[in-house]
């Protein structure tokens, strides 16, 4: 889970929308249990629990041939 500002805000900005749609988080559930836990929202986003991080600079062919806990697969 991703963005400039970590999961922090993306957890956050989550959290607001899930008031108005059902939202599902894709990354590492001990990371973003913690900032759901901490949000104030109506509504809880699911989470798809993700091992392995994809970064900026890895290959769709690195991904699909060494990643398969990853959230492309």
């Amino acid at each position: 889970m991703g963005g400039d500002g970590g999961v922090d805000v993306t957890v956050t900005a989550a959290l607001a929308a899930a008031r108005a749609a059902d939202i599902t988080l894709v990354g590492d559930r001990r990371a973003i249990e913690p900032v759901l836990l901490a949000g104030d929202s109506p509504g809880r986003p699911e989470i798809i629990h993700t091992e392995e991080r994809i970064e900026q600079g890895d290959s769709l062919a690195t991904i699909l041939r060494h990643r398969a806990r990853a959230s492309l697969r």
